[in-house]
């Protein structure tokens, strides 16, 4: 039983995760901050929790600031043409809604574009963060894996959307939970998904 409670065992090693993850968490958040930075912050939380599982993460915050200084440009690329592409979106909503129902292929076009943008989206930053590839190819890497994976691309995109939207509005008791928790699980949950994809074809550097 003391071995239970040691350095080497179960609860300690469980204990020290969740501290990691907590961590994780609110560096990732104070990352999120400034907004313009959400792009970096997203791949460095995905690099450092890909250390996690290797156990090579070393001090948590170092590792975190590395890969965002590392990842900071492509990343932020990434993020601001999400971003101008939502405020076009939002802005030019009721002529993009007209054309999108004015006919049928119009209407599956305009999902099929959503589709892919979705599935490019979800495994962009995780690329950005596991492998030093250019922007471009980790974009065309992104749409390839993210369909030759499909049932793992529709467990994340549920982890995604459940832990990061439906948890904190449908259980609002368990907020401050989410609060301290929330992102950095759903990192390091997605992670581990991210893992069985990528290391078919490569291996942390």
């Amino acid at each position: 039983m003391p071995q239970l409670f040691s350095t080497e065992g179960l609860v300690y090693r469980y204990m020290m995760r969740l501290y990691q993850i907590m961590l994780l968490n609110l560096m990732f958040i104070i990352s999120c901050l400034p907004i313009v930075t959400i792009g970096a912050a997203i791949t460095a939380a995905y690099g450092t929790a890909f250390r996690m599982q290797q156990h090579s993460e070393g001090n948590i915050l170092h590792t975190f600031i590395q890969k965002f200084k590392e990842e900071w440009k492509k990343s932020t690329i990434v993020w601001l043409s999400l971003l101008g592409l939502l405020i076009f979106t939002w802005l030019g909503y009721p002529v993009i809604r007209t054309l999108l129902f004015s006919s049928q292929i119009s209407f599956y076009a305009g999902m099929l574009l959503l589709t892919i943008g979705l599935l490019i989206l979800l495994y962009l930053f995780p690329l950005l963060a596991r492998f030093d590839n250019k922007l471009s190819i980790a974009a065309v890497n992104a749409l390839l894996l993210s369909i030759r994976h499909i049932p793992y691309s529709i467990l994340i995109f549920l982890l995604c959307v459940g832990g990061g939207f439906v948890f904190p509005f449908y259980l609002p008791k368990l907020f401050i939970l989410w609060l301290f928790l929330g992102g950095g699980t759903v990192i390091y949950g997605s992670s581990l998904i991210f893992s069985k994809v990528f290391q078919v074809y490569d291996t942390i550097e």
